[in-house]
């Protein structure tokens, strides 16, 4: 993606704008690339912009006030990002900068992802006022509330029920893998003492029907407390029994996903604990950092 930064921004602030780009192309993303060369021909261009004392363009129909940037594509050419100067100040205007860069990206390469997702992740990217991961739950609870207005997937630890792994384990799905081994999910080869028939050895059919593998979890007689009586357990099945393995060490337990699980608070805790809430510090400056090397872009 080719930007153009406008010749009105001062010395310091457009060596900010430069550090957010490489940072992105160089730490942050690495795929998706900017290219600050005129001459460089990627059909469209986004032009980054100073502006003051203006007013942010209305999100479907409500002001945000207190934007310090905005992103817009504009066809054909490809689109803007407008910086209000005045707001900036006593913010990191590369930080600012690898938000709206995000927009960018978005808005070229994904037009269709929701914009409580796009918003949420141009915060992870950004950090710069703290939002981090606690943004992000924040929208994701939005959409669980009103799921019926998005189409996406969200991770189990977000939502108070498991989803129905492979649709029940044995009910529609099977996996060959390289070696011939069949199995009810492309990851049930992590449940510990499980056996796997094989197509050289078994016909596919009776693999399906009279395997141990594909009968250990079939059904609900298997399920114990509080599966085994919630009224749900023809819905989720109990959830998905890699993940009941791999969290808990025992593939019978409920789905650590579920509200009703003895580990769902373990199960919340360790993402937490994966996600952190410091904010990146690229502070050390860019000779020090180790950039990712990708072939052929």
């Amino acid at each position: 993606m080719r930007i153009d930064i406008d010749e009105r921004f001062d010395a310091y602030n457009r060596a900010k704008i430069l550090r957010a780009v490489n940072e992105w192309n160089h730490v942050l993303n690495g795929f998706v690339r900017f290219d600050i060369d005129p001459a460089a021909d990627h059909g469209q261009v986004w032009v980054i912009v100073p502006e003051r004392g203006g007013r942010p363009p209305p999100v479907r129909g409500m002001i945000v006030g207190h934007a310090l940037a905005a992103t817009q594509p504009v066809a054909p050419i490809g689109g803007i990002v407008i910086v209000y100067v005045d707001r900036v100040r006593g913010y990191d205007l590369a930080s600012v900068m690898r938000h709206e860069l995000w927009h960018a990206v978005f808005h070229e390469n994904f037009p269709l992802v929701p914009r409580w997702l796009n918003e949420g992740l141009a915060h992870l990217n950004e950090d710069a006022h703290g939002y981090s991961w606690h943004n992000l739950d924040y929208r994701v609870s939005a959409f669980l509330a009103a799921p019926e207005r998005y189409s996406v997937v969200v991770p189990d630890y977000y939502s108070s029920r498991p989803k129905p792994c492979m649709n029940g384990w044995g009910r529609r799905h099977l996996t060959v893998n390289p070696i011939g081994n069949v199995l009810p999910c492309p990851t049930a080869g992590e449940i510990k003492g499980l056996r796997f028939d094989n197509v050289r050895s078994r016909p596919l059919g009776w693999i399906w029907t009279e395997s141990e593998a594909f009968n250990k979890f079939r059904g609900t007689a298997w399920m114990p407390a509080p599966c085994r009586s919630c009224e749900f357990r023809e819905i989720d099945f109990g959830g998905c029994r890699c993940q009941a393995a791999l969290l808990t060490g025992d593939p019978t337990v409920t789905d650590p996903a579920c509200e009703l699980s003895p580990f769902r608070q373990e199960m919340t805790g360790f993402v937490e604990s994966t996600q952190g809430n410091a904010p990146r510090d690229f502070s050390t400056g860019l000779e020090q950092l180790i950039f990712r090397q990708n072939s052929g872009i």
